[in-house]
């Protein structure tokens, strides 16, 4: 390997190599191998430590991490070390998590919502939004408050529901318990300071967690602090989201009590939070009073309108709220006519869903992946092959590119019609066409196509498809060096 890189690199190349044996990793690079280096020692440490992160051992890349930056004093990159961490989750190696977190606490270097931020991208979508995020999401908010980063630790708070995390109990009560620390400095918790912990509590959802959002309204009440419209908002919000909107109509009339002005956010919640709970009747009074009080509803808000008429299958209404929008001078935008094809879709009208289309073009909405892929999807539970292909061309003349779900869709129909080969074939053009299939693509053929042996893919496709077939760290590093060397070919 060492004769393919120019003297200026050998350095690294070797103290490199020297790590890789002394740790035992099993990191041997191929003898054909064609790799190039990078040429500063940063830009080593981030390209091999990208190249350890491919392979199943997680401790590997920690060791390798921790070695880097106490010889080279070479801050690891944010994406990189949040990889780092989701590899170290997915091993359970919470301990080691614990350590990563304390040093990216004290060192400063990132701020806690880009941490946060960073590991909500790098994740894989199965986990999301689940059990590995919002476990990682819980740890980071500990290590801010146990290193005293107050301003940090209620903005993490605040932020994690965004992010479709969950914390726990614990995590919770020490949030709070920022608001003594507070006043044991002899300040004074403000609005703000209330309103950034009720949204933590509300976005993280749960009876309990909404019970004790309600406990801090209170606690600010009983400490002369007035609630603001804010407040209710938030509250208001969290308690829709939670799908308990009979006890958000409550805090609406405590507002009207207190002298507050609902505004057209508060109003926005509620009607939202009221048509998902099917309560439709209630939203449209709510409709009347808002402009009863001269405000102006969003588009959004006659979206959620015509969002809970479709899901009654009430279409004919639903499609009338097109002239209503209009009368309130505002226009329908992708999503209105997304949620009426969607429902047109639903109700089997087909006919009347390719005309919305029609209609938003002449309209000059541009229509998106999703209006495209969900009259494709109907067109083939409709078993109308055809006419799901012509959609296709359609979208694809319009200057769309067929994505990996629209790939989705149409593997699903074969492999549902028992055409293995079609949906082989499909699989296959995804990955000529540079698209990474999924896990929703895995989880649709593994059983017909991975587990029978009907597949056609060779190795490389395989990998591309799931991290489950990677079967040693050399795959791995033969891998990325294949990657690598069409990357340079490619762009020289």
């Amino acid at each position: 390997m060492v004769a393919y890189l120019s003297s200026s690199m050998a350095w690294a190349a070797l103290a490199l190599a020297k790590y890789l044996f002394t740790f035992d990793s099993g990191l041997v690079l191929p003898q054909d191998s064609h790799l190039r280096l990078p040429a500063t020692p940063a830009d080593v440490v981030a390209s091999f430590l990208r190249l350890i992160l491919e392979c199943p051992s997680s401790a590997t890349a920690l060791c390798f991490s921790r070695w880097s930056q106490s010889h080279y004093r070479v801050p690891i990159e944010l994406h990189l070390h949040c990889r780092l961490i989701l590899a170290l989750a997915a091993d359970k190696l919470y301990s080691k998590i614990r350590s990563e977190y304390h040093y990216l606490t004290i060192s400063s270097t990132h701020s806690a919502i880009s941490i946060l931020h960073t590991l909500s991208v790098s994740a894989e979508p199965s986990c999301r939004r689940y059990d590995r995020l919002s476990i990682l999401a819980d740890m980071l908010l500990l290590a801010l408050v146990n290193n005293s980063k107050i301003d940090s630790s209620i903005e993490v708070f605040s932020r994690t529901g965004d992010y479709g995390c969950r914390l726990s109990v614990l995590s919770c009560r020490k949030a709070t318990n920022v608001l003594n620390s507070i006043k044991s400095w002899g300040f004074s918790p403000s609005v703000v300071s209330y309103n950034t912990l009720i949204d933590g509590h509300c976005k993280n959802g749960g009876a309990g967690k909404l019970y004790k959002a309600d406990s801090l309204l209170k606690e600010m009440v009983a400490s002369n602090i007035r609630p603001s419209v804010i407040t209710f908002n938030i509250l208001i919000n969290g308690y829709c989201k939670d799908g308990n909107s009979s006890f958000a109509m409550r805090f609406l009339d405590e507002m009207k009590r207190q002298g507050l002005s609902p505004n057209v956010v508060t109003y926005s919640s509620l009607i939202n939070g009221l048509c998902c709970e099917d309560k439709l009747g209630e939203a449209l009074e709510l409709l009347t009073e808002m402009q009863d009080y001269n405000l102006n509803p969003y588009v959004v808000i006659f979206n959620a309108i015509i969002n809970g008429l479709c899901k009654k299958g009430n279409m004919e209404k639903a499609k009338g709220f097109l002239d209503v929008i209009s009368e309130n001078n505002l226009l329908p935008n992708v999503i209105t006519y997304n949620t009426l094809i969607d429902g047109c879709c639903r109700a089997g009208k087909l006919t009347k869903a390719v005309k919305l289309l029609d209609e938003m073009l002449e309209m000059g909405v541009k229509p998106s992946h999703l209006t495209y892929n969900t009259l494709i999807e109907a067109f083939c539970k409709k078993g109308n092959l055809g006419a799901a292909y012509n959609m296709k061309i359609r979208m694809e003349r319009s200057g769309k590119r067929a994505n990996v779900p629209t790939y989705n869709i149409f593997i699903n129909y074969f492999c549902g019609i028992g055409k293995m080969e079609k949906a082989d074939e499909l699989l296959n053009k995804i990955l000529e066409k540079g698209l990474l299939p999924n896990r929703v693509t895995y989880g649709m053929i593994k059983d017909e196509m991975i587990e029978k042996g009907q597949a056609s893919l060779n190795h490389d496709s395989a990998l591309s498809l799931t991290s489950t077939s990677v079967q040693s760290p050399y795959d791995c590093t033969c891998k990325l060096v294949r990657v690598w060397n069409h990357m340079e070919g490619k762009y020289p």
